[in-house]
This record gives structure tokens, C-alpha cells and sequence, in this order.
């Protein structure tokens, strides 16, 4: 019945294994390990004879996302996530690198997911545990994350 496939990879909720996260047009991983998060950074407008916010209106904009990888070998790796920083001799390069666009794709229909454009990176996470594989979480700022599909 299944032949070893997902019975309906369409749809109409997505795995991250079925996802693909592309940086600048270079596929690199998977998005088993995205996280994605935006706040409006709602204020409460509040008057007099009214007890609590009445409504709220947003007075800025925060987005950041974290995308898990393998720590992998060598320095020309297909798939390689870029990332800014500190480099072999000794310069950083945070302040003069430029900002990267991200798009997470599904892997069965190309429809984009979600776009997160101008994008900063920000920190990273690296983990070498007892068992299992060497593992680096980058965290990311980015100037805004659009949607591609309905989301519930």
C-alpha cells in the first residue's frame, strides 16, 4: 500500500525532512532543525474608564530563525551553510559581510514554505555529545520572514 513512501507527501501538514532550506540559492540542509519566531512587538492602548488594553498596536518588528547542522569536514563541502565570523587568520568578518536571503522549500512540490530576507547571522551553538553526531545550531536575525502558504 505504502511502497516505502509517505502516503500523501502533498499535504496538508509538511515533516521537516520533506523541507528544504536554501541560503542564497545553495541548497544546505534539510529543515528538520528550523525554528522560526517574529513578534510585533504589541504595545496596549489603554483609556481612562477602561480596565485593561482596549487594542493594541504594534510598535516595531523582530524576526530571527535557528537552522541545526552537521559540524562537517573540510572547507569546500557541497551544502556548506555560509556563515560570517571569525576566520582562520584572524579577521571577523560580522560587521562587513553582507545579508543573506533564506527560503525553506517543500521537497515534493517546490511551493515555498516560508522567505527570510535580509538575514544577519547572529550566534551559533556547536555540540560534540557522547553519542551521536557532532551538531552546530546558527541563530539568525532577519529583517522580516514572509510566508508562502496558508499556515493555521
Amino acid at each position: 500500500m505504502f511502497e516505502g513512501q509517505a502516503a500523501h507527501p502533498e499535504g496538508p501538514v509538511g515533516a521537516g525532512i520533506d523541507s528544504l532550506v536554501i541560503q542564497d540559492g545553495k541548497i544546505v540542509t534539510f529543515a528538520a532543525g528550523v525554528t522560526l519566531a517574529h513578534d510585533y512587538e504589541l504595545q496596549g492602548i489603554r483609556t481612562l474608564g477602561f480596565y485593561g488594553d482596549r487594542y493594541f498596536k504594534s510598535m516595531g518588528y523582530n524576526a530571527n530563525f535557528s537552522i541545526d547542522t552537521f559540524v562537517l569536514r573540510g572547507e569546500n563541502v557541497p551544502g556548506r551553510l555560509n556563515t560570517m565570523g571569525w576566520q582562520w587568520d584572524g579577521r571577523n568578518t560580522i560587521n562587513t559581510a553582507g545579508l543573506f536571503d533564506f527560503v525553506m522549500m517543500d521537497l515534493h512540490t517546490l511551493e515555498v514554505l516560508f522567505t527570510m530576507i535580509a538575514c544577519k547571522f547572529g550566534s551559533e551553538d556547536i555540540a560534540f555529545p557522547n553519542q551521536g553526531l557532532n551538531t552546530r545550531a546558527t541563530h539568525w536575525r532577519a529583517t522580516r520572514i514572509l510566508p508562502g502558504l496558508h499556515t493555521s
